[in-house]
């Protein structure tokens, strides 16, 4: 009896032993980090200046989370993967990062025609995707269960473009556009809200191939045409070629151009296009003019102290919406894709202007919030500060 009762003595002492092992080997290993993917454009033919922002600005969101200890008592880990501006290495780099990386969401998309295949890749797997910047309508149009977007659409920028190009008078408008969904999207967009807007002025388009070195040949036609307005819908290394060589051509500085969007802001603009850059108008977002919010001025700090810059909005957006995303799975109080949707559904989130909250709008907003800062800005100087160049439309912005 007392070697039995001494065996199983050894016995409990063993199990009690290998339990507090186990338990304390548990306790003590670190939680596993919850995985968001950041899928953006950061090499040819894609336009790398704006993937490399929009990184730049989510990596922040993502220092300033695991400062205060993550989310969740866990560290976020950011996965970069480049899609190169195809939306072949999109679907390859979405299917990537959702079956091999385990990422819980998606960030940090740009171009249109991506996004637009990406979208489909998160609805096979429920993964969401967070849109920071692509801007085709058809993107949010869809009803897409797993899509959500904090940016403007074409749309908007087309809106506020023809009622700017109204009030000025132009005449005889020229669009000079990509190949791309972007691009034709563009074109189609402007001609919708001309006929909204009851304007009616000459219109001639012109579509360009995205990987062109030389858009002489189409800026020789548009001359022919003898626009008082250009409208540059391209993205990339064709929007610096396409000023360049409207000036050799005689274009410019005799006829009004207007960029798209706001990329005529990035420092890389005035290395590319010189004094031919001045009196450039564009669609812009940002705006030191515009208020930020605490979040959006804590960001500006960090991002001056790591980039000895100041940011625009790329960087902006890229810090938005992974900052968003983060605040979601906090609100969920779990990494679960479906738990996360429920919470961007239900809940208003900080953004770095103003607050957000999605809603499920048939049409273009579904599930869509469009930043509430639209203008036309102007550059007067050769590299001139963006907090010196005027906005000249809408007149609220304007003073």
């Amino acid at each position: 009896m007392k070697r039995r009762t001494v065996l199983a003595v050894v016995v409990a002492v063993i199990v009690i032993a290998a339990a507090a092992f186990f338990a304390f080997t548990t306790l003590s290993r670190p939680a596993e980090p919850i995985k968001i993917g950041l899928l953006t454009p950061l090499s040819p033919p894609g336009d790398p200046g704006a993937g490399t922002r929009i990184r730049r600005g989510a990596e922040i969101a993502v220092e300033i989370f695991n400062e205060q200890g993550g989310v969740l008592g866990r560290k976020i880990e950011l996965i970069v993967e480049d899609d190169a501006g195809t939306p072949e290495k999109g679907v390859a780099g979405a299917r990537k990062l959702i079956t091999s990386d385990k990422v819980v969401a998606i960030g940090g998309q740009y171009h249109s025609s991506v996004a637009l295949q990406v979208q489909e890749v998160c609805e096979e797997f429920k993964v969401i995707c967070m849109f920071p910047h692509p801007s085709a309508a058809a993107i949010t149009e869809k009803g897409r269960t797993w899509t959500f977007r904090i940016h403007v659409t074409d749309l908007d920028r087309s809106d506020i473009l023809i009622r700017w190009a109204k009030e000025k008078g132009f005449k005889r408008v020229a669009a000079v556009a990509e190949n791309t969904d972007f691009g034709l999207g563009y074109i189609k967009n402007l001609k919708d809200k001309m006929k909204e807007y009851q304007y009616s002025p000459e219109f001639f388009e012109i579509v360009f191939d995205r990987t062109t070195k030389d858009l002489t040949p189409e800026l020789l036609k548009v001359k022919d045409f003898n626009p008082d307005l250009i409208i540059n819908i391209g993205v990339g290394a064709p929007t610096f070629l396409m000023i360049n060589q409207a000036a050799e051509v005689g274009l410019l500085p005799k006829v009004q151009m207007a960029a798209s969007f706001d990329w005529p802001t990035r420092v890389e603009f005035w290395d590319n296009v010189g004094d031919k850059g001045v009196g450039i108008v564009w669609v812009g977002t940002f705006h030191p003019k515009i208020s930020l919010t605490d979040m959006g001025k804590k960001f500006l700090e960090r991002y001056r102290q790591k980039y000895n810059e100041d940011p625009i909005y790329p960087d902006f957006q890229g810090f938005g919406h992974i900052y968003v995303l983060l605040q979601a799975i906090q609100k969920a109080g779990s990494d679960d894709p479906e738990k996360i949707r429920q919470a961007l559904l239900n809940n208003e989130f900080d953004y770095w202007v103003g607050k957000v909250r999605f809603r499920q709008v048939a049409g273009p907003g579904w599930q869509h919030v469009t930043v509430p800062s639209l203008h036309i800005a102007q550059w007067t100087a050769p590299r001139q500060k963006l907090s010196d160049a005027p906005i000249l439309y809408p007149k609220e912005l304007a003073k």
